[in-house]
Order: structure tokens, then sequence, then C-alpha cells
């Protein structure tokens, strides 16, 4: 087993995001930046510009390490569903009923109480009948229906019969909801587009797990070849922060229900983090 301390091999692949993610910033915190402005080397952290010359860590391993825990911050704070998706919801909902409101009015007309309201939408519902159920469609069919409709409520020989219904402000508040959803349908549309072309979390993840173990390895041989307090202390430190994430990903996994036969065992798949798990590795202290 030998008698020199080395950082042990640790798989990023046991863990959930939120530990992968506090584990990478945690470990990037723990290095020295070298003899410049020397204060404790507990309290020394990695530099992009100079690397880390205690364990022979170059800067472009340091910076792209740093580039790497943003982007996985990043995925992790995106959403299952688009930023969108909520106020696409409530926008939908609403002229669902606006949009329900003008085309029952009209189609309902022997219930009107007045003759002249009676008489307005009969002259309306030959054109309106086709609505009927505009609100059943997939919503992207139902965006352009909606257009359809705005467009006969709008033909001047209506005009007299919306007056007398007074639907010109549905009318209007259906159109401006309707010029919302596609808008927001736009802008689902081209961040799906943009998070597709960027790189993935697996992909981050094996580059990371590449990264650490290529660090790790310098930390160990500095900590043999070139022995010094820095590298001493880190390879300490590493190896504290190891065993305590592989303590709590041995606590969390006791919670977990047996897994169903297929089920891939941890290191081979990713378990999904809690919304307190994410806010916690989010809020981790990086460089």
């Amino acid at each position: 087993m030998g008698t020199f301390t080395l950082i042990p091999p640790m798989s990023l692949g046991n863990l959930n995001k939120a530990e992968k993610l506090s584990l990478l910033k945690r470990f990037m915190k723990l290095m020295p930046a070298g003899p410049a402005d020397s204060g404790s080397p507990d309290e020394l952290s990695a530099q992009d510009d100079d690397g880390v010359p205690a364990l022979n860590i170059s800067a472009d391993q340091v910076t792209r390490m740093n580039a790497i825990i943003d982007g996985l911050t990043e995925l992790t704070m995106q959403a299952s569903s688009s930023e969108e998706t909520p106020e696409m919801q409530q926008v939908e909902a609403d002229r669902d009923t606006t949009g329900n409101y003008i085309v029952r009015r009209v189609l309902d007309y022997p219930k009107l109480p007045l003759a002249a309201e009676r008489t307005a939408a009969q002259r309306m519902e030959p054109a309106l009948r086709g609505y009927r159920d505009f609100a059943n469609l997939p919503t992207a069919q139902e965006t352009e229906v909606i257009n359809g409709l705005l467009t006969d409520l709008a033909k001047p020989e209506f005009a007299d019969s919306v007056a007398t219904l007074q639907l010109a402000p549905y009318i209007a508040e259906l159109r401006r909801l309707n010029d919302r959803y596609a808008e927001l349908t736009a802008q689902r549309d081209k961040s799906r587009s943009e998070r597709a072309d960027s790189a993935t979390s697996k992909e981050l993840t094996a580059e990371a797990q590449d990264l650490l173990d290529d660090m790790c390895a310098l930390a160990n041989a500095s900590s043999l070849l070139q022995p010094s307090e820095e590298a001493r202390v880190f390879v300490r430190d590493a190896t504290h922060l190891f065993a305590q994430v592989r303590t709590a990903y041995k606590q969390r996994s006791k919670g977990t229900p047996p897994a169903a036969p297929g089920t891939p065992e941890p290191g081979e798949g990713e378990e999904p983090a809690s919304p307190d798990e994410i806010a916690a590795a989010i809020a981790a202290p990086s460089e």
C-alpha cells in the first residue's frame, strides 16, 4: 500500500448534477496560488494567469476547468422545461378564455337578452361557426386559427355588430394574447436551438473527469517529486474533500429505493438533484 499520502481516484459519474458541481467548485478552491501574496496555504486559490506552479498544473488547465464549472452551472440552472413555459401556459389559458367568450357570445345568440344583440350576433354567426372548437386545437395551429378569427372579426361588414355586442376590448385583448404567445414560442424555439448547439452536461462531465484525473495525478506527482507545503496541504485537503463527497453520496444512496432490473449502477448514470441541492451547488463559491 505504501507510505505516501496520495489523492485517490474520484468518479464524477456517481454524483448527481448538484453534487458534481459542488465538488468541482470546492476542488478548485483548494488550489494554492503561488509565491505571490503569500498567506496561509489553506486560504489561497488557483490563478488562471499562472496556473498552479506548486502542483505543476498549467494555466490552461485551470482556465478550462473554471469554464467547465461555468457551463455546468448554467446547465444546472436551466429547468427541464423552457423558461418561457410558465408564461406561455398562462397566456394560452387567457387567450382560450377570451376567444371562447367572443365566439360563444356570437354562436349562442338566442340566449342574448336584447333583440339588437341577438340580431347583431346572428349576422356574424355563419362566419364564426367554424371557430367553435378552436381551443381544442394543438397550440401551434390554434395561434394561426385565432389570427383567422381576428381577421374575420375585423371585416367592415361586422363593425356595427362588434359595436353592438361590445366586443372591441375583448378582440383587442385576444390579439394581444395571441401575439404574445407567438412571440414566446419564437423565443422558446430560439433558446432550444441555442442549447442544442451548446455542450451537454454529459460532454462537460466527461471532460471535467479527465481534467480532474490529470490535476490529481499532477498534484500527486508534485507532492512526491517536488515536495512543498502547498502540495502537501492540497493533497491532504483534496483527499478529505473526496472522502466527504463519498460519505455524503453513500448516505443519500441509503434512502434510494432498490433499482429496477437493468437500472445502471452508480457511476454509469446520473441521479437527479433535488432543488435544495441545486441551489446549494450554484451558490457555492468558485474562482
